[in-house]
């Protein structure tokens, strides 16, 4: 054989050959270089792109400051944020909220035109109030309101592109960026500080009126809860609100003709014939249709499993499969290891083209409490890692714990593995649904 292709050969078997054939620990490939991207626009609701940023505080404070989330007057079953006080005009004391803007992802007026850009709110007050709304940029814009109705969910609109600045009154500098918006409320009668409560903060560009897209941001946000209770209930986290980055690699894949496969690494070596039969089984069951699951393997053809494995034999794999997604099982012994393993391992699978599911070790009543304690610091680590970047993450515990014996000698058992091959079947369900079936 030609020497130069002896060689040529060489370079490209011996990364994965090398620890097979002379044993010893094998290097951990480098993780492959991501280009760099542009950061775009980010939008709460992809399917939304006039809408840049809401709160219905039905979830809690959100980016919300100076007050606190209560039931909402006059709306049963819904919440709404109750200004707080500490902010005083001309001996008035306001309620009052504050948007901290910087805490999000929201970048507004930045590359927008200004008078694109509108704010809308509904307040709720028991007597008529009278405001003034700060937005906070490198100057402070400030804009007057009118004296509300009494009793009544007031709806507000302000045009950003009207706001001025200062004595001068000067406008907006070019791609400027609010940190806040500030809204004080004070009562008319001169009074001292008045309950007041605040919901559907609503932040728009474009010609559409913010209280004609507001039906639209409800209906979206019903789908991503529905979502989220559905695939908690199955044991997934999923973030639909946090997936362009999925969706740039399903659209990438799709370009590729990528098939619809599972390649897959089981918590120990040995569980990858076992795991195979028990993904199949379930996705019969399931009535999944049109995947493959592919097992993982050494440069031998040895089954390969656990976190280690994943470091060092999930990119050879990856390069000579079209796997779309690559499932991730850890183990209890992957816990003692540092969570900066997995980041290596998901950020490789996603500069792969790949989309990473990543079940966690479940967390079980029968645990020590020392045992416990391991594993719950380690799946809050992985799961700040995983949501950024919205990386699905199965947490098949609350589903496992009706199984019998669901662990054996300190790892999943046969019956635990199988109830995880369900949750995962259950998982590449929803993000069939949700990621594939939603361009």
């Amino acid at each position: 054989m030609n020497a130069k292709l002896l060689l040529a050969v060489g370079a490209v078997l011996l990364p994965c050959l090398a620890p097979a054939v002379w044993g010893g620990e094998p290097a951990v490939p480098a993780v492959p270089a991501v280009p760099a991207v542009p950061e775009g626009p980010w939008f709460p609701f992809p399917e939304l792109p006039s809408v840049l940023y809401y709160e219905d505080f039905q979830d809690g404070a959100g980016a919300a400051a100076m007050g606190k989330v209560v039931d909402a007057p006059e709306l049963a079953g819904s919440k709404a944020y109750q200004g707080g006080e500490g902010f005083t005009y001309n001996d008035k004391h306001a309620s009052s909220t504050k948007i901290n803007l910087a805490q999000t992802k929201v970048k507004v007026p930045g590359t927008y035109r200004p008078s694109d850009i509108r704010l809308y709110f509904t307040y709720y007050a028991e007597e008529a109030m009278e405001g003034m709304i700060y937005f906070q940029g490198a100057e402070k814009y400030e804009h007057k309101l009118p004296v509300g109705d009494v009793k009544k969910w007031n709806k507000v609109t302000v045009e950003v592109g009207g706001l001025k600045s200062g004595q001068k009154k000067q406008p907006m500098k070019p791609n400027e960026l609010f940190t806040e918006v500030a809204i004080h409320l004070f009562p008319h009668s001169g009074k001292n500080f008045q309950k007041v409560y605040f919901t559907d903060v609503l932040i728009t560009n474009g010609v559409l009126k913010p209280a004609d897209v507001l039906p639209l941001v409800q209906r979206a946000r019903k789908r991503v809860k529905d979502i989220e209770k559905t695939t908690a209930k199955d044991g997934f986290s999923f973030q639909p609100q946090n997936q362009d980055g999925l969706r740039s690699i399903v659209a990438a894949n799709l370009r590729k003709k990528k098939d619809k496969t599972v390649l897959f690494m089981g918590p120990r070596p040995g569980d990858g014939p076992a795991l195979l039969k028990d993904l199949n089984g379930a996705a019969a069951k399931s009535k999944l249709v049109g995947y493959t699951f592919l097992p993982a393997e050494a440069p031998d053809n040895s089954p390969a499993g656990g976190l280690d494995d994943m470091r060092t034999l999930l990119k050879c794999n990856m390069d000579k499969t079209a796997a779309l997604f690559v499932l991730l099982v850890l183990s209890y012994k992957d816990v003692n290891a540092p969570a900066e393993s997995v980041r290596v391992v998901v950020e490789r699978t996603l500069a792969a083209g790949c989309i990473p599911l990543v079940s966690l070790p479940p967390l079980f009543t029968t645990l020590s409490a020392t045992d416990k304690k391991k594993v719950e610091t380690f799946v809050n680590a992985v799961n700040n890692i995983c949501a950024p970047k919205g990386v699905p993450v199965i947490e098949a515990g609350s589903v496992l714990k009706d199984v019998a014996n669901p662990l054996d000698g300190g790892e999943l058992s046969a019956a635990g593995l199988a109830g995880v091959a369900g949750v995962s079947v259950a998982a590449l369900m929803h993000l069939d649904t949700y990621l594939l079936g939603r361009k």
